[in-house]
């Protein structure tokens, strides 16, 4: 059916769905039949031996619409012939050259489109059809328009001409790549439908087929490789990496390469560089290879930054073969995926290992409830590696001894907290207790569809007027997913209980039998249990919070996607100092009104459980410990120390709480790492001349409970070590000052919101002006990644790409449509951290002539619309033309420097009555950052355009005549404008689109924005 006609929507019945079509015979079934009262006494006559075989049910082809189904019965076997409807009704003579055997498909059909021009509805063309329903509507109609009309004549001239279908056939496929849809969906007669009726200009032949849009994606891709390569060139930090191996659950295997920098005009960038298919086993040397050809691929082998992967063996040895081929220091330049090692404490914590010795741990770490805080801090630093030999839990103090000869008996199905701490009773309780308990409540939920229909309907009971949810399972693979699976179910604890109730009273109901005794009833947690739990999630609540900082949200505009990597390091201190205090029985927690307090984690807890949290809490620091012992790279200092609100004051507070961090002389050994570094890498380095463009941007984040966290903390250090802190400030205030890093450091910390946000904007707006080598080493240490999360999401997206309905998709189209969103149209187009967001708003740097040797005059860039340049004023000339410009200035501001000279400025600030400039704009300007104050987008061309304009009337002053006035308004400025845009068009063909200054090819009015 290609026609929405009412009448014949209202007496048919809908057509099948394409699912369940079989073929094209079928596709177009008639909507009507010929009318066989026509067959008379007479016309039988003419036909001998023919009877009426109608049989709708077998007229599905669409050319029974057009002749009648008979039967010729003077043949054996008897034949079915079509009859053509229109030749019989007009009584041609020859009745062989309209009758035909109904198998003989070719033949009826050349028949009506010879004799009749009656084609197939699949070679037609979708013509305009009136009603709701119309699958195409025609401008003319739909406009009400009169082609004879010159105005509506011009109308539908500029509508055809904005339409441009490649750009749709762009839109289409940048839709079916972001949101991983199949390709063979603009196939689909139903799409098609909505596209052409969205579209009234829009032709059917104008819509891509899925193998047009796989060839575009492989152009579209191959095209945008150019500008990456550019951009990763022109980058103003080293380039880090993130990679890591994934394999679907069609055993597609695939190896994610992402690349994290800034760019020339400081924005932070995250690419997909590759996601090559692994073949092989995916070890280290594999994983080298891959990554290696990728580096070179894009000639990177020079600015190879720092690698931030998870803890893999197979990482190791990746690291190993890459530090050989590209000659770097392995241990150096491996970072750890934070967030990875933060859940292997949390998992050892939780769920231990068969190589943990319960009695050494519980030897060297005692069984005191309450301890001083300077044995407390001493047993802690020791722990690790001062084992003891003597079991101290061995022999419990009084009160334990009456707690546990006076404790209550456990109900069948609870199990119960072990006395003896061994590896056999710890993970019994692991399997069977409280989080045991929650777990296969998971699973019964997730096998059991009645089971999760009682627990919903356990929410509404208990909680009615609160949104049903489902339940969080905790899965090994996933980040911090025994803290939702404990948070969630403590939320619905009620709910939890009333459907074990409701399970148990449909058990009793139907008899109440041992045997058909539902096994999700021995999950039923005790109060006792549900305090656990309830302890539990406290401890792991800051594990949550750090976890979730440090991966980063994965929002462009959001900071770094991958988390701040200044965060790093006093992240992994405040969560020992954590567990630290918890070991104690004591946390600190956040209440409503964001003011720290203490809590009491064991209050109404028995001796042998708080021993067990005990243990278990041990686990984890001791699991944490141990992979801070590996955190030795000297990156995880720098990015603190670069942090220009931070500096080394963050890290003496973090230190001053430990004195086993003060005795190991770290701060002398990481001083000497960043002078050696700067000296032989930064020092003598050629700079470029600081160019800023956007204010700091000021945001709310976890990092602030963090930073809330650590100050509480730091609240309960002796007074004695404050002293000694303070101390050494001054010590180091008094450092003489040699070159930047010395001046640097000598200076207090920023104390800017703003800043504390975002570090790398203090120095794109301060930093770069000021220590102009030193921002380059600033800015490649805040660029590392803190965690691998985003190659994480790749393989997510990636997973959504690869179902089970699309098993047969070649791994390089995959590949390619994993990468085009983050590639394509570098950099205009491509997906940077703090790029152009709704929010924001496009403007251009003009460059004073001392950056001009090594930047373009001017470039494109964006700003917020909430930028302090917004409020200034428009100078004369650009406001009586009504091109409203604001300046703002970013770079450097010196009277002795004729370098800072900006004409193209000057010239824009003249005065319309003398033709002079301002004092303020005459010379020493700097660069400067132009935008309209309207807030819409400023194009190079336009700004050129009103730039030129101010240049002719500087001319008509020089001819001594005065004020040009009749050159103010916006009528002479228009035509002065076509008069010059025609002649760029003529002189100046660009290829790099409506931002690329020397493109004026489809330039437009200043107007027309």
């Amino acid at each position: 059916m290609d026609s929405f006609d009412e009448e014949d929507a209202a007496s048919t019945p809908p057509p099948p769905s394409e699912l369940s079509t079989s073929s094209a015979s079928t596709k177009y079934a008639p909507s009507r039949f010929p009318d066989y009262e026509a067959w008379t006494i007479d016309k039988f006559e003419r036909f001998p031996g023919f009877t009426i075989c109608h049989d709708p049910s077998r007229e599905r082809t669409w050319w029974w619409q057009f002749g009648f189904r008979m039967k010729d019965n003077r043949s054996q076997p008897h034949k079915i012939v079509w009859i053509c409807e229109r030749c019989f009704l007009r009584n041609r003579l020859k009745t062989t050259h309209y009758v035909f055997i109904a198998s003989t498909a070719g033949g009826i059909v050349r028949h009506l489109s010879r004799e009749h021009k009656v084609v197939p509805p699949s070679r037609q063309r979708t013509g305009p059809v009136s009603g709701n329903g119309g699958a195409q509507r025609n401008l003319l109609d739909m406009l009400h328009a009169d082609p004879t009309n010159p105005r509506d004549q011009s109308l539908l001239s500029n509508l055809h001409s904005l339409f441009d279908p490649a750009v749709n056939q762009l839109l289409l496929l940048d839709w079916l790549t972001y949101h991983n849809l199949p390709f063979n969906l603009v196939n689909s007669e139903r799409f098609r439908r909505l596209l052409l009726y969205n579209n009234p200009s829009l032709q059917e032949e104008q819509i891509p087929s899925d193998r047009t849009l796989v060839n575009l994606l492989t152009n579209e891709y191959n095209r945008a490789r150019g500008p990456v390569h550019v951009l990763l060139q022109k980058a103003r930090s080293m380039i880090h990496f993130t990679f890591d191996g994934w394999t679907s659950r069609q055993n597609a295997s695939f190896l994610g390469i992402n690349a994290h920098f800034v760019d020339r005009d400081w924005k932070q960038w995250r690419i997909l560089l590759a996601l090559p298919a692994l073949r092989n086993r995916h070890t280290g040397a594999a994983l080298a290879d891959e990554v290696a050809d990728t580096i070179c691929a894009f000639g990177l082998q020079d600015r190879i930054g720092y690698y931030t992967l998870d803890n893999a063996t197979n990482n190791d040895t990746a690291m190993e073969a890459l530090a050989a081929e590209f000659d770097f220091d392995k241990d150096e330049r491996r970072i750890r995926c934070a967030p990875h090692f933060l859940n292997l404490a949390v998992r050892a914590m939780m769920y231990g290992s068969k190589r943990d010795n319960f009695d050494e741990l519980l030897a060297h770490w005692g069984d005191k409830d309450f301890m001083t805080e300077e044995d407390e801090q001493r047993q802690l630093s020791d722990a690790i590696n001062e084992l003891g030999t003597d079991d101290d839990f061995g022999t419990p103090s009084m009160e334990e001894d009456l707690e546990l000869e006076t404790a209550p008996e456990q109900s069948q199905d609870q199990c119960q907290v072990p006395e003896i701490i061994n590896a056999e009773k710890v993970d019994k309780y692991r399997k069977f207790g409280p989080f045991g308990k929650l777990h296969n409540i998971g699973i019964a939920l997730r096998m059991n569809s009645q089971l999760l229909e009682d627990f919903y309907e356990a929410q509404r009971q208990t909680a009615p007027t609160e949104p049903v949810l489902a339940w969080v399972q905790n899965v090994c693979t996933r980040w911090q997913s025994d803290e939702a699976m404990a948070s969630r179910a403590l939320l619905k604890r009620s709910a939890v209980n009333r459907m074990l109730s409701i399970i148990e009273e449909r058990w009793v109901s139907q008899g109440g039998k041992e045997q058909d005794r539902p096994a999700i009833l021995k999950e039923n947690l005790s109060l006792e249990e549900w305090k656990v739990v309830a302890t539990v999630q406290k401890i792991l609540q800051p594990f949550k919070v750090a976890s979730k900082q440090l991966q980063g949200e994965g929002i462009s505009g959001k900071r770094s996607t991958s988390g701040g990597f200044d965060e790093y390091f006093q992240v992994v201190e405040m969560l020992l100092d954590h567990l630290e205090l918890a070991v104690q029985g004591v946390i600190i927690e956040e209440n409503d009104d964001h003011i720290m307090e203490e809590v009491h984690l064991f209050d109404d807890m028995d001796a042998k459980t708080r021993k067990l949290l005990k243990i278990y809490i041990k686990l984890g620091w001791k699991k944490l410990n141990d992979y801070y012992g590996k955190l030795t790279s000297t990156a995880y200092v720098a990015a603190v120390v670069f942090h220009p609100c931070k500096k080394w004051r963050t890290l003496e507070q973090l230190w001053n709480q430990l004195p086993s961090r003060q005795t190991s002389e770290w701060r002398k050994t990481y001083e000497g790492n960043l002078t050696r570094v700067w000296e032989e890498k930064y020092k003598d380095m050629a700079h470029e001349v600081a160019c800023n463009a956007v204010s700091a941007s000021e945001s709310n984040s976890a990092l602030d409970y963090i930073e809330r966290r650590l100050a509480f903390s730091r609240s309960l250090v002796r007074p004695d070590s404050q002293e000694r802190q303070s101390k050494r400030r001054k010590q180091s205030a008094t450092l003489p000052v040699q070159d930047e890093l010395d001046q640097y450091l000598s200076e207090p910390p920023v104390d800017n919101i703003a800043y504390k946000v975002d570090p790398i904007a203090w120095w794109r707006d301060v930093g770069a002006v000021r220590f102009p080598r030193l921002s380059y080493m600033a800015v490649d240490f805040l660029t590392i990644a803190s965690s691998s999360a985003e190659t994480e999401r790749d393989f997510s997206s990636c997973g959504r790409m690869v179902t089970p309905l699309r098993c047969r998709l070649r791994r390089h189209i995959v590949a390619m449509a994993q990468c085009l969103p983050l590639q394509s149209g570098a950099p205009a187009t491509a997906d940077p951290v703090t790029g152009s967001t709704p929010g924001s708003i496009q403007a251009i740097t003009v460059r004073c002539d001392g950056e001009r040797a090594r930047f373009t005059p001017w470039s494109v860039t964006s700003v917020k619309a909430d930028h302090p340049i917004f409020s200034n004023f428009v100078p004369p000339i650009p406001r009586l033309i009504e091109v409203p410009l604001v300046f703002h200035r970013v770079g450097s501001q010196s009277a002795d420097r004729a370098d800072l000279d900006n004409q193209v400025i000057t010239y824009l600030h003249i005065d319309s009555e003398s033709g002079f400039a301002p004092p303020s704009w005459q010379s020493h300007i700097g660069t400067v950052l132009v935008a309209r104050k309207d807030q819409k987008t400023l194009r190079p061309q336009h700004l050129e355009g009103v730039w030129m304009y101010c240049d002719h009337i500087l001319d008509l002053f020089g001819d001594g005549e005065g004020a040009p006035t009749h050159m103010y308004r916006r009528q002479a400025f228009e035509e002065w404008w076509k008069d010059y845009c025609k002649e760029q068009k003529k002189l100046r063909r660009g290829t790099g689109g409506e931002n690329d200054p020397d493109d004026w090819r489809a330039v437009q009015s200043p107007y027309v924005t």
